[in-house]
This record gives structure tokens, sequence and C-alpha cells, in this order.
């Protein structure tokens, strides 16, 4: 990849808990392009690791989940005016350097969002099964309500453009902000694309409540339904942002 679009790259990490994978992920990352990680009111040395290997950090007081990470992530991505930011996680299941896969398939497709998914022949491997089977159904009943084709819902290695920047909110509440970008992509008339990646399962803790998953994106599936209208609305104003 060329030096003018490693050069629009900005890296998001959401990190907690992940003193001793952070400094890696960070350094590797920072071959693509600048690096802002967030640690969520980590009790460990996170915050630190990051700093050292490189990193813009930030870090919050106390735990404020997932979604609100991404958010101030963001917000400070943006300062540096970027072409492209590409999320990844900080516990080291996703490996940077298919940075430059997800950037490339954004700019060859014309696509907004791109997805890393793992789900495809080879890919998929090592990951546990009452995950896949979850992803699956959770995104074939996504890909119905909104048109948009997504193999990987829960995926939460993804790249966005200047557009998709713009005009998204990145509202979500913990674990569900992954569901919540798609619905308001659609919402937009955004354009997502996929690409295969591959995913690194360790011993990695999952801070992840399947209980609480289950229950708040039921609650944004049905937001969704009753909500088409106004969706609808939101996806026409944001029609006329396409020439700039």
């Amino acid at each position: 990849m060329g030096a003018k679009t490693r050069g629009g790259i900005v890296c998001v990490i959401p990190a907690y808990e992940c003193e001793k994978s952070v400094g890696k992920v960070v350094r590797k990352a920072l071959g693509y392009g600048k690096v802002v990680v967030v640690d969520d009111g980590s009790k460990d040395g996170t915050f630190g690791a990051a700093r050292r290997a490189g990193a813009f950090a930030i870090r919050l007081e106390r735990n404020c989940g997932k979604a609100e990470t991404l958010r101030r992530a963001v917000s400070a991505a943006r300062r540096f005016r970027p072409s492209y930011v590409v999320f990844l996680d900080a516990d080291g299941q996703h490996d940077p350097d298919e940075i430059p896969a997800l950037v490339s398939e954004l700019s060859r497709t014309g696509a907004d969002i791109c997805i890393g998914t793992r789900i495809s022949s080879g890919h998929k491997r090592g990951m546990p099964r009452h995950r896949y089977v979850s992803n699956r159904l959770a995104s074939r009943l996504t890909s119905t309500l909104t048109g948009i084709g997504v193999t990987d819902i829960a995926s939460g290695y993804r790249a966005f453009g200047r557009r998709a920047l713009r005009l998204l909110s990145f509202r979500g509440h913990r674990y569900d902000i992954e569901l919540a970008t798609i619905l308001e992509a659609s919402a937009l008339d955004l354009k997502v694309c996929e690409v295969p990646i591959r995913t690194i399962y360790g011993e990695e803790k999952s801070h992840v409540n399947p209980a609480k998953l289950i229950i708040g994106t039921s609650s944004l599936w049905l937001r969704w339904l009753l909500r088409r209208k106004s969706f609808a609305a939101k996806r026409r104003k944001a029609r006329p942002a396409r020439r700039s």
C-alpha cells in the first residue's frame, strides 16, 4: 500500500484489562498509521503499556463499556483528519497486518464501511461453536431487515471511510455497538462491504455478558422495525452529502 494511503489511516483500539497484549498490537498497527487507544478504566497497566508502545492514549476513569470507549476514540481520531479509521481489538484477536486488506477493499469497491469477516471458508476455524451459531443467526436477521448483506455482524474489525466518519454517530450500548452501527449505516444509505480475515483465538477473557447482549440486540431490532419511516427520512437527508 502506498505512503499516501497509509498516511491517512488512524487505528482505533478500545482496551480493557489488556496490559499483556495491547503493546504488541499497537506496535504492529503503527506500521500502517497513527494509533489511538482508549483504556476503558482498566485496573492493570493497559494505559501505560499502550502509551509506551507509541499510541495516542486516553484513559477513562471508570469502566464505560465498549460503545462509549469507541465514541471517545473516534472523536480523538477525527482530530487527525484521516482518510480511513480502522477499529481493532487490543487482545490480539485481530492481526494488524490485515489493515491494508480492509482499507484496500474500501478503495476498490467505493464502499463506506468494510467489515473483516471470520465467516468464510478457512477463516472460521477456531471460533467457539456457540459464537458461530449465534453470529450466523444474528447476521442473517440483520441482513434481512436492512438489505445490507453481512455475514459477521459481531466482528469488531472494521474500516470506515470519510463519508461514514462524517455521518455515523457510533451510538450504542456497550457491546451492541457493532449491530447499532450497521442499522445506522442502513438508515444513512451507506455502502458496506466485507473482506475475509483471520482471527486468533487464545486465552483472552471475554467481557461480554451473553444474556445482556441478546436483550440489547433484540431491543435494537425491535426499534428498527417500529421506526422504519424515521430511518427512511434520515436516509433522505443524508443523500446530498454524497456531493462533498
